[in-house]
């Protein structure tokens, strides 16, 4: 085998992450570098026209 079980792995839970936060109405935001990622799970912003969550963010 040439591959790891890791790297067949990360796909499955990448795809498991996703649905769930979809399901809890979070986001994540993903930062890497080379000393690794970061990840950053918060709330998110409903889904209206574009100018409306800019004024949100403003508040």
């Amino acid at each position: 085998m040439d591959n790891s079980s890791y790297e067949g792995g990360s796909g499955i839970g990448l795809s498991t992450s996703n649905y769930m936060l979809k399901k809890m109405k979070l986001k994540a935001d993903f930062t890497s570098n080379d000393i690794g990622t970061r990840v950053a799970i918060g709330r998110a912003q409903p889904k209206v026209k574009p100018e409306v969550n800019s004024m949100i963010t403003e508040m």
